[in-house]
């Protein structure tokens, strides 16, 4: 269906998913202005890959249409409630150059695991809705175990300690890398006192000697 809108010489006609300006020249006389598509052009956000817990991310969706347009945002099919989201913005910006063009942004000032999912930005616009989605991931910090937590040797004694991840995808080689740091400095992977290795599925252990 297609529905239109006068002012004065003006006329805007919607059609299908196309919004055509014509401006009336002369008695029975259109011509054609502008032809702009509308409804959402894209949907990006501002961070590549995946995000971590309690980074922020910033999602913007980008849309053309007139200023009576609405903007929604939906998360796994459910509409983002900001009442019941305090860590969640919205904001809408108009574009200082290019006529007719809204950017929508919701924004995740600390992200949580909950957060991950599919965001949907709904556009409406002379009632013609549209939809793009962007899928967020976010991964959480892994789980580590020391073995011992504390110990208390004699001068000269040798000692162990054993850094293991608590996650059940042990399977993936490598998936993480390790590192030992001593008074907060890095420690290289062998020293006249000190080593470690990379225990495999997930972990890895430091050896002291004679210290």
């Amino acid at each position: 269906g297609s529905g239109s809108y006068a002012d004065k010489d003006r006329f805007i006609i919607s059609i299908k998913n196309t919004i055509v300006l014509l401006r009336l020249r002369s008695l029975g006389s259109l011509r054609l202005l502008d032809q702009n598509p509308i409804g959402v052009q894209s949907v990006d956000i501002n961070q590549p890959g995946v995000i971590r817990e309690n980074d922020e991310f910033i999602l913007s969706c980008v849309a053309r249409g007139s200023p009576s347009m609405t903007f929604r945002w939906f998360k796994d099919g459910t509409f983002v409630n900001l009442t019941f989201t305090p860590h969640k913005w919205i904001k809408l910006i108009k574009h200082p150059h290019v006529t007719d063009q809204y950017t929508a942004l919701l924004a995740v000032g600390t992200a949580r695991k909950y957060d991950e999912g599919k965001f949907t930005c709904q556009v409406e616009d002379f009632n013609i809705q549209q939809c793009k989605s962007k899928f967020v991931k976010v991964k959480r910090p892994p789980l580590v175990k020391i073995e011992p937590m504390s110990l208390t040797v004699r001068k000269g004694q040798n000692f162990t300690v054993n850094c293991v991840t608590l996650e059940g995808n042990w399977g993936i080689i490598g998936k993480y890398t390790y590192s030992w740091t001593k008074n907060k400095e890095l420690l290289p992977v062998r020293t006249d006192s000190e080593r470690y290795e990379t225990l495999y599925p997930a972990g890895t252990i430091l050896q002291v000697f004679g210290i």
